[in-house]
């Protein structure tokens, strides 16, 4: 049984600079959902209790609650599901919806949604729109603002926006900044850690790599795909995978330190191809997706 194989990991565990860390997986699980669907690039909402989710094409976001067990399906609108964002509450999704209407060879809307309510509406629609994101419970995204104007937000947390010409869109104290810290990179990946201080991002060609948010003191993680930050902001989870440029063909869950030194390989099964990581912000748990379309929910220890 997969299952079990899954339990069966290979837990590699490595020993800091004090060789007291270790870090290890506990428990998986193959979430309970529909088989029928190939899905994929789930992520966790702001207080970890739902998961939200897309199928291979994007069309569509689910939502699956943890302590019930349930799924729901949030929208079903075309392209949905790539690069939908969760306002801080977690009672707001807002989404890119991505059509061919008529004559026009391109119709983008930003679609916010109320995810107790289930009332949308369509908040910007255009040709070329960049992806939303939020700051607090209000949306924002990168096309949206200019250089040199202050953006409609309140607070004064930093906010991701997302990749604008390559390079890393960052409203720091209410305006946007754009980041190039490996100097003529083009970006993929970029998150911010949990404590808003750090910016991890991959580097075509060049890696992973964490740096502070003026694009300064540049730590190289290497080879690391998808990489995500743990709830604690001491780990980065990643997957490594192979490829022969059509397929994948090994796929497996790494852990690596912010400092780039330790590199651990929290799951071990050739037959089970896990991707696509994303960490609780609640609790010790990463979710991922597989190759062939599964959900699994990995529970890990970190004991120093």
């Amino acid at each position: 049984m997969q299952m079990n194989r899954l339990l069966l990991f290979v837990v590699g565990i490595f020993f800091a600079a004090s060789l007291t860390a270790q870090m290890k997986i506990t428990k998986a699980e193959r979430l309970p959902i529909s088989q029928t669907h190939h899905w994929t690039l789930p992520v966790f909402g702001p207080n970890g209790e739902k998961i939200y989710f897309t199928e291979e094409n994007f069309d569509g976001i689910w939502e699956y609650t943890r302590s019930s067990k349930s799924v729901r399906q949030v929208c079903d609108d075309s392209r949905s599901g790539f690069g939908f964002s969760l306002s801080a509450d977690g009672r707001q999704l807002a989404y890119r919806t991505t059509t061919n209407e008529g004559s026009r060879d391109r119709v983008q809307r930003i679609i916010l949604k109320d995810l107790q309510t289930g009332a949308a509406k369509v908040s910007r629609e255009g040709n070329d729109i960049a992806l939303p994101a939020f700051s607090g419970s209000t949306p924002v995204s990168s096309d949206a603002v200019g250089p040199e104007n202050a953006a409609p937000i309140t607070g004064g947390m930093p906010v991701l926006l997302g990749i604008e010409n390559t390079k890393i869109a960052v409203l720091i104290n209410g305006r946007k900044t754009l980041l190039d810290p490996l100097k003529g990179g083009s970006y993929i990946w970029p998150s911010l850690s949990t404590n808003k201080e750090l910016l991890l991002a991959y580097g075509m060609g060049r890696g992973a790599f964490v740096c502070d948010l003026s694009g300064n003191h540049v730590t190289g993680l290497g080879p690391c795909d998808a990489p995500v930050w743990t709830r604690d902001n001491d780990w980065i989870i990643y997957m490594a995978d192979k490829d022969d440029g059509r397929r994948i063909f090994s796929s497996e869950i790494m852990a690596v330190s912010i400092d780039g030194k330790t590199t651990i390989a929290l799951t071990s099964t050739p037959d089970i191809l896990e991707m696509n990581p994303n960490c609780s912000p609640a609790d010790n748990t990463i979710v991922c997706s597989t190759a062939a379309g599964d959900l699994y929910l990995l529970t890990y220890e970190v004991t120093r």
